[in-house]
This record gives structure tokens, sequence and C-alpha cells, in this order.
């Protein structure tokens, strides 16, 4: 029905997309905001680093899972439920993988398949997180956040392409 309303608009389709995705990220950024000054002020947890590297890797870790939901959303021929079984499938298996479930998954992926590691969302905002506190340089942190970066642009490109071509029969 929201897809009925969108086509039949004389506004441009591309343009309500990404404002979509930006009122999305928006409140996801603002959620984490709270969440950090929370944890870190409130709460008085050490994080290892200060409010900026860290609320940088919120921002772009929401970022790539705004871009991710989009394209899954974009997805033809799903109902809504099989889309959201996507995300929440997508999500818990990222996270496996990355080690955040069990230990020894995330070392193991690295001796067989690093590449996993590399591309996987989960593994990549823990590392970058992990990067802050271990490491003395940005390297790893800077990669990190590019690779989130580069991935979100592909994942808005596709869900553009994908909804370029998605019409309704009938209105």
């Amino acid at each position: 029905p929201i897809g009925l309303r969108k086509v039949i608009s004389p506004a441009n389709r591309m343009a309500m997309i990404l404002g979509d995705m930006c009122a999305s990220f928006s409140l996801s950024a603002i959620g984490n905001a709270i969440l950090i000054v929370y944890l870190k002020y409130i709460l008085k947890l050490e994080f290892g680093a200060g409010f900026l590297p860290i609320y940088l890797v919120a921002l772009i870790g929401s970022l790539l899972a705004t871009c991710i939901g989009m394209l899954v959303g974009f997805l033809p021929k799903l109902g809504e439920g099989a889309k959201l079984g996507i995300n929440i499938s997508f999500t818990l298996f990222s996270s496996f993988l990355s080690g955040l479930m069990a230990s020894g998954i995330k070392q193991s992926i690295e001796r067989t398949c690093p590449i996993i590691n590399r591309i996987n969302p989960a593994s990549l905002i823990s590392d970058a997180l992990y990067a802050l506190n271990i490491y003395d340089t940005y390297e790893k942190y800077t990669r990190c956040l590019i690779i989130m970066l580069a991935m979100s642009a592909v994942f808005v490109f596709a869900s553009l392409m994908i909804a370029r071509r998605e019409t309704y029969d009938s209105i």
C-alpha cells in the first residue's frame, strides 16, 4: 500500500527513497548517541577511547545496517515477514561468524577464509572497536570504517537499481 501511494506521488522516486533512508539513519544516529552517552557518562563504563571515535563506529555501523535493511526491503516478491526473517537471520549469522556468540569462530574463519571477516558487518564493527582499544595506530580502525562505507554505497546503489525496475500494474 505504501509503495502504491509513492508510485502515484508527483515527487521524485529516488529522492523519496533516499529521504526515507536519511530519516531512518537519523533516528538511529540519535539513538546511538543517547546509548553511548548513557553507557559512558551515566554508567561510567570505560571504553578506552573517546566519545567521537566510538560514535563514528556506531554511525557508520548504523548506516550500513540501514543500507542492508533497505536492500532487503526492495527484494521483489517477498512478504514483510520474509523480509524481516532475512534481516534477523542475516544479523544473527553475521554475529555468529564474528565470534560474538561463540569464541574461536572468528579465528578459525580467519585461518580458512579471511575474506569473510573483511566483509562481515559484525566483524568490521567489532574489529573497529577492538582496534580503538588495542592498537596504537588508527590503521585497522580506518580500514574497517572505509570498508563499511564502501559496502553501504554498494547496497544503496543496488537498492536504487532494484527500486528503479519496480512497477505496479494497477493502482
